[in-house]
């Protein structure tokens, strides 16, 4: 007897791989520079990126995703998931855009169709 098990999508734009420099700063608001990373995806919901600082999830973060040709893009986040890299070559985390304003989601949406 075999079980089908129906895997559903969370997303609900879908992502680009496209990549970036995320720039970002732990909410509330640490003294130090902004915390660097390399963006892997992004859609009009959110992001992927790898990172060497461990984020733990649910981090609220100030964001700002940059990407060639393109203004940076700037928003409040949450981090969604957390994924430890073999090696010690840091970590793979997902964010979720906070309540993008209409210009986030509009300066996406053209990066995204852009690329």
């Amino acid at each position: 007897m075999s079980t089908v098990t129906e895997v559903r999508e969370k997303r609900r734009s879908p992502r680009a791989t496209i990549e970036g420099e995320l720039r970002y700063r732990k909410i509330p608001i640490a003294m130090k520079g902004p915390g660097r990373a390399l963006i892997q995806n992004v859609s009009q919901g959110g992001f992927r990126f790898r990172s060497e600082e461990l984020l733990g999830r649910a981090a609220n973060l100030l964001v700002e995703l940059h990407f060639p040709g393109a203004n940076p893009v700037r928003s409040l986040a949450t981090v969604a998931w957390v994924k430890s890299l073999p090696e010690d070559n840091g970590y793979e985390i997902g964010g979720t855009l906070v309540d993008p304003t209409r210009e986030t989601l509009s300066a996406l949406e053209n990066i995204i169709r852009g690329h």
